[in-house]
């Protein structure tokens, strides 16, 4: 990547469209990222059926229920979809409802792993600031 101005240059430029009509971009540039701190916290994960994750520390966290709702409207747009004759405009427009759907589901599975690891990593690095902070001012 070079910066020159407030201009920036990127190594490759890829464009898609998915299936449910969604555009995306993306860049390939080289840019230098901050490592966080180093800490001595460890947590351990399993990975479960019943619960999603249960941590070493005994803190079980539960599926989300949102998916059930998305299953039962993919199933839905599915189902219609199936009933469609081939090479029809309905069709056509059922195919996209469905991979909406499917975007949908893709897109808030993203989101809560997303919205869970960044809190577990923030989580371990606060107690360790607070340790910091607490062994500086004794």
């Amino acid at each position: 990547m070079t910066i020159i101005g407030s201009i920036i240059l990127w190594r490759s430029l890829s464009v898609k469209l998915a299936p449910s009509g969604r555009w995306s971009v993306s860049l390939l540039v080289d840019v230098e990222i901050e490592t966080l701190p180093k800490t001595d916290n460890q947590v351990g994960i399993d990975l479960g059926v019943t619960s999603l994750l249960t941590l070493s520390t005994g803190e079980k966290i539960a599926n989300p229920k949102v998916f059930k709702a998305k299953y039962r409207k993919l199933r839905r747009a599915q189902k219609a979809l199936s009933c469609k004759q081939k090479g029809s405009n309905n069709r056509h427009k059922a195919r996209l409802k469905v991979g909406k759907v499917h975007q949908e589901i893709t897109d808030a599975r993203k989101d809560n792993l997303h919205k869970l690891t960044t809190g577990l990593v923030r989580e371990n690095l606060r107690h360790r600031r607070r340790r910091l902070s607490c062994e500086e001012s004794g």
